[in-house]
């Protein structure tokens, strides 16, 4: 796989690649909820993991302790499982809302994400920000309101 840090248009088609999967993600849920309206977004997850597992367990078959486990840097289990705990009640919420909302309009504020990530990138990370990603996400920002309105 090429480096995308010297080849910004192999990176940018990676996450046009990422959206529409997600997007095909988001409607997918949305359609199992039109079939069996009495799933739960918790029934959702555990279906979703299951599906992940077994494609982790088909794809690093061979030596799933190396890939699970042994590639883990020393003293960062802890954070991932943060992460993966974090990554489920997200998922939860995400999937319960499609339940009881469109779908245009979880995608609506599912755009909100960006301007929530500048904000904890510039307070908690301390992360440089320039005024044009302040001038993106505050177009993005009136937009959602523009349409939500």
């Amino acid at each position: 796989m090429p480096s995308t840090k010297h080849n910004p248009r192999y990176a940018a088609f990676l996450m046009l690649i990422f959206m529409i999967m997600q997007s095909f993600n988001w409607l997918s849920i949305k359609y199992i909820y039109m079939l069996n309206p009495d799933i739960t977004g918790i029934q959702v997850v555990l279906g979703r993991q299951f599906v992940a597992s077994i494609a982790t367990w088909i794809i690093a078959n061979k030596d799933l302790k190396k890939h699970m486990y042994d590639s883990v840097p020393e003293g960062q289990f802890k954070n991932i499982v943060v992460r993966v705990l974090i990554g489920m009640v997200s998922k939860v919420l995400m999937f319960t809302s499609l339940k009881y909302f469109m779908l245009t309009t979880v995608a609506i504020f599912m755009n909100l994400e960006a301007f929530v990530t500048l904000l904890m990138g510039f307070y908690v990370l301390k992360e440089d920000v320039k005024c044009t990603d302040w001038a993106e996400i505050a177009i993005t920002f009136i937009s959602v309101i523009i349409i939500t309105a």
